[in-house]
């Protein structure tokens, strides 16, 4: 694959619902669509369904392939539905992270940090969908992660990007097909958070009126939403099809940002702690082994 590493300033994201890695090698498929396709920097995916004990069998790394993207893994105990979550980054900005936190396989995010440049946290969420007691438990506790992750983000001065399957839209007589009559209200509370707190939904930003669909020809579940410091960033939002192999019932989402507003810069010493063994960010042992 020919190396498209974007190094103008530009920061473009895709976030894909991939319903389970369903065979070997399935995040090869994942990493080579996101090269010749989208040239993404950084792929966040939802229900990979990967158990902490089988992640090696479907990892991106081939000794007859090498891939230009290294995996970050959340994953749960089970196969249950909406299990999983990860962060594909390519390697020009893997070597900015310094900080990751995950929560129950619903929820990742990592810290991108430098001397003289962007500083910001992007987190990628599976919300379940609220049908019992249960899951209406975990939405609570993910919605409580995710509010905290972000809260601590802003009073480190860092910029948010919150990104994923959120099993709910901010308005439905828009982003859901099935919607005959006029209806606007908010459908979870994660959504609704982050419209009270000023984030904004980057492709509505760019397509306030358009009807798409991103899960079949039903609804806008996935999408990718900006801290406020960002929307001004944002250059193209979209849907595309998944191709190569890659099949799941959703459109992946995607975004491009110009990152050269960010410019709150780290600073030296928060670089040097996590560059200690103690601090540094690695990826799982598992994602290290060639298959």
């Amino acid at each position: 694959m020919t190396d498209n590493t974007n190094t103008n300033g530009y920061l473009r994201i895709a976030s894909i619902n991939v319903q389970g890695a369903r065979e070997y090698g399935f995040f090869k498929a994942v990493a080579r669509w996101g090269v010749d396709i989208g040239n993404f920097d950084i792929i966040a995916c939802q229900e990979t369904k990967l158990q902490a004990d089988k992640t090696t069998k479907y990892l991106l790394f081939d000794k007859n392939e090498p891939s230009q993207y290294t995996g970050f893994w959340a994953n749960a105990a089970t196969r249950e539905m909406g299990a999983g979550v990860a962060f594909l980054v390519k390697e020009s900005w893997q070597k900015h992270i310094i900080k990751r936190n995950t929560h129950k396989g619903r929820g990742i995010s990592l810290d991108f940090g430098y001397h003289l440049g962007a500083h910001f946290r992007i987190m990628n969420c599976y919300v379940p969908a609220s049908r019992d007691e249960e899951r209406k438990r975990e939405l609570q506790e993910l919605t409580e992660w995710a509010k905290k992750e972000i809260q601590e983000a802003k009073e480190k001065g860092m910029e948010t990007i919150v990104c994923g399957d959120f099993n709910g839209v901010v308005n439905p007589s828009l982003d859901r097909s099935s919607e005959k009559k006029q209806n606007t209200n908010i459908e979870n509370g994660l959504l609704e958070w982050l419209v009270e707190n000023q984030f904004t939904d980057s492709f509505r930003e760019l397509h306030p009126e358009t009807r798409a669909y991103s899960f079949r020809d039903i609804s806008r579940l996935d999408m990718i939403w900006l801290a406020g410091g960002l929307k001004g960033g944002l250059t193209e939002a979209g849907m595309m099809p998944l191709e190569g192999g890659i099949h799941s019932d959703h459109k992946s989402v995607f975004a491009e940002l110009d990152v050269r507003t960010l410019v709150t810069p780290t600073p030296l010493h928060i670089l040097e702690q996590y560059s200690s063994l103690e601090h540094k960010v690695k990826v799982d042992e598992v994602s290290r082994r060639t298959i």
